[in-house]
């Protein structure tokens, strides 16, 4: 079927860069959303949905959190892969 077609494409193109397939995977994804413009509706620490507005990191402005508290939970991780956008500016 074209999902697993697309899944063992992904492998090989991660595996041709050296890099995690699973890595990989979540790049397509991210990707794929940010150019359809997608607003992400999962928690990125405990991967709860929501149909509320989730709060961005405001230094890289590409992982959401459903609340303050796992925003803070997970900053200790985010912040070894966290890039801030460009204007950012830590007062």
């Amino acid at each position: 079927d074209e999902a697993a077609q697309d899944a063992a494409e992904d492998t090989k193109a991660a595996c041709a860069i050296g890099v995690d397939p699973m890595i990989y995977a979540r790049y397509v994804t991210l990707r794929s959303a940010a150019r359809q413009d997608t607003d992400f509706r999962t928690c990125s620490y405990c991967h709860k949905g929501s149909a509320e507005k989730m709060k961005r990191c405001a230094r890289c402005n590409r992982v959401v959190y459903c609340s303050r508290e796992c925003q803070k939970a997970a900053w200790r991780a985010h912040k070894q892969t966290c890039i801030p956008v460009e204007g950012y500016n830590q007062s």
